[in-house]
């Protein structure tokens, strides 16, 4: 603590001939300037310069803040000094150290009007240009190894993807072949699916068609094609179509059988209803459709009428 301080001590010694001379350099324009006997002149002079500052620094108005700053700091420093060291005893005193804190701020204004601009566009044409230049040529130089990083970075990332790539292609290769072979597996079963439908729809029309003229007045033509476009079609899987289909051909055979029996006569008018009786209970017995089973019982209710009267008429 005492070493530092004996170096600070030593600092502000050897300091103190050059502050010295720069007090007595100020005083001396002081007393020129503003505590001169020819104070018209002076006066004369500043509003000279004060115009001229007031064109130059038009060019840079952002600096006439700092220009008021210099001229407060001045005014305050020269009244303080001046109480401090001539301690003014009356007002007549006091006034003029106050005029004179006054026109040395003036001073400072005009200078300051004139030296900051000035001062400013000198940085910008010599050392701050360079400084400029220097800070372009940082910045270039950053940039440069920003981007040469970045490359870096990307080749290495598209090399790791590369080799991530080659790792994965089996697998890729793998899976696609997985995908052919399943959508061709899907197709072929599709193309069976397909043929079953029209395996079942096509014997439900050659026994539809062996017995054409027996079943001419119970299962039309176009009640056939409206069953297969409603309960064989397409959209239906192929294991409900033959289901279905077998369904059909076994009422196709059941109204077949039917006809032919009635062909043989009947005794009486009993066993012939019998005979209807157990036809009515076989097809409700029957694993036929709902609607299947309307259909077959209302034509067989028909048919029973028909040949009662016919047997009566006997």
């Amino acid at each position: 603590m005492s070493l530092t301080l004996w170096r600070t001590g030593l600092a502000l010694g050897s300091l103190a001939p050059l502050i010295r001379h720069a007090w007595d350099r100020i005083q001396t324009v002081l007393e020129i300037v503003v505590e001169g006997p020819d104070v018209c002149s002076s006066v004369f002079a500043l509003l000279i310069l004060l115009f001229i500052g007031e064109r130059v620094i038009a060019v840079e108005p952002r600096l006439r803040l700092w220009t008021h700053r210099a001229a407060l700091t001045v005014f305050f420093l020269y009244v303080g000094c001046k109480v401090w060291l001539v301690r003014p005893t009356d007002g007549v005193e006091v006034v003029g150290v106050l005029l004179r804190g006054l026109l040395a701020a003036s001073w400072c204004l005009a200078i300051s009007l004139i030296s900051l601009p000035v001062g400013l566009w000198s940085w910008r044409h010599s050392v701050g240009a360079l400084v400029q230049s220097v800070l372009k040529r940082i910045g270039k130089a950053r940039r440069a190894r920003t981007d040469r990083r970045q490359r870096i970075a990307d080749a290495e990332r598209r090399r790791q993807l590369q080799a991530e790539d080659e790792r994965l292609a089996p697998d890729r290769e793998r899976q696609q072949q997985e995908a052919e072979q399943r959508s061709r597996a899907e197709a072929a079963q599709r193309i069976a699916d397909q043929r079953r439908r029209e395996g079942v729809r096509l014997d439900c029309q050659l026994l539809y068609d062996r017995n054409r003229s027996v079943l001419r007045d119970k299962l039309t033509a176009k009640q056939l094609r409206d069953y297969f476009e409603r309960y064989l079609a397409d959209g239906f899987t192929a294991e409900e179509v033959e289901r279905r289909g077998q369904e059909l051909k076994a009422m196709i055979s059941a109204v077949v059988e039917s006809v032919g029996r009635k062909k043989g006569q009947f005794d009486s008018l009993k066993s012939l209803r019998e005979y209807y009786r157990g036809e009515r209970d076989s097809i409700e017995t029957s694993d036929f459709a709902d609607e299947i089973k309307g259909s077959l019982l209302s034509d067989l209710a028909h048919e029973e009428e028909r040949a009662i009267r016919a047997f009566r008429q006997i």
